[in-house]
């Protein structure tokens, strides 16, 4: 999902927490579902700590599941910690794809606006970041050449 900005995304992982802990009873229940609001949020690290600084009740929200939910007891919670890891191992994974998915996208937007790209350009666009690429797809239909898109100072 594309978010306007970090705070839209912030203020969606914190209603998402208040209302699991609202509507939710069961704790089994929560923890999958505060799961799959991490996954939907993603948030990098500086993202986590803003988070944890603007929203601590929903903070607490989230940690008082993972705790409730580990101390029912310590096969669980090895069980769960197994699942994390590889919670995050897919999370990670599909970041990943994305990204790569992302670049080929911008790609194929360039090749179909200016012709074949070189093999720097395209390795240029294979290592970029998320946002660096957001960027350059912004650019595409105002630029001139593949240069102009792809040039940093722009």
């Amino acid at each position: 999902m594309h978010w306007e900005g970090t705070d839209e995304k912030l203020e969606a992982r914190a209603s998402a927490l208040q209302g699991l802990e609202t509507l939710e009873p069961d704790p089994n229940k929560r923890l999958k579902y505060a799961d799959f609001v991490d996954n939907y949020a993603q948030l990098d690290d500086n993202e986590q700590e803003l988070f944890r600084q603007r929203y601590p009740e929903e903070e607490a929200i989230m940690t008082g599941i993972v705790s409730r939910s580990r101390q029912e007891g310590r096969q669980e919670g090895l069980q769960e910690g197994r699942q994390e890891g590889r919670q995050e191992g897919r999370q990670e994974g599909r970041q990943e794809g994305r990204l790569e998915g992302e670049a080929k996208m911008l790609a194929r937007m360039l090749e179909r606006r200016f012709g074949p790209l070189n093999e720097q350009q395209l390795e240029r666009i294979r290592s970029a970041d998320e946002q660096t690429l957001w960027a350059w797809s912004d650019r595409v239909f105002q630029a001139d050449s593949v240069d102009e898109v792809l040039d940093s100072q722009s």
